[in-house]
């Protein structure tokens, strides 16, 4: 037997346990939704992994489970999972749903920004709205005191006339009262 014969039959081999696996785990309904597959598999893997092992079948069933839930990241979530879909490869998923995958793959960035960068975009965020909370309440007090100047100019003017008044008043007065005495 020549190797490429050897590795397309291995590879066979495994699509077919990995078609099996996934038709055992999503049982009668033969599908399930990507938020369900997880828990799926690991029910699977509880019932039907053998092994003789110091260690639980819930560390047992982990990585297996980690890495369904993991290539379940890679479907839309309204999107129905078959057997068939679920042994796709991740390159596979990415050609079959482009946009969610662009989504994702966004989404990947943003939780692997840095510290540092959280830090300052939150902080830019804060002294955005703590400059726009400031200048909402300097326009409030400007607006107060716009008024306010506007009626104390308003009170003074009224009592310069009534001063001047009175003023133009006593002048007269006094004016009339010197011609009085002058002309007497």
């Amino acid at each position: 037997m020549h190797l490429p014969v050897l590795v397309i039959l291995v590879l066979c081999s495994q699509a077919q346990q990995c078609m099996e696996m996934y038709k055992t785990a999503f049982g009668k309904q033969g599908n399930a939704s990507p938020k369900a597959v997880g828990d799926l598999v690991f029910a699977y893997c509880k019932t039907n992994l053998k092994l003789s092992s110091a260690k639980s079948m819930d560390e047992l069933c982990r990585p297996m489970v980690r890495k369904a839930e993991d290539k379940m990241r890679h479907f839309p979530p309204n999107e129905v999972v078959t057997p068939e879909l679920a042994c796709k490869s991740v390159e596979e998923l990415a050609e079959l749903f482009p946009a969610h995958h662009r989504a994702m793959l966004e989404e990947q960035e943003r939780e692997r920004a840095s510290p540092a960068t959280l830090v300052e975009q939150e902080a830019g965020a804060l002294r955005d709205a703590l400059k726009q909370s400031a200048e909402k309440e300097l326009a409030s007090w400007k607006q107060g005191m716009d008024r306010e100047i506007q009626a104390r100019m308003k009170s003074l003017s009224a009592k310069f006339d009534m001063a001047i008044q009175a003023a133009v008043q006593n002048f007269t007065r006094v004016v009339r009262n010197e011609f009085k005495q002058l002309f007497r």
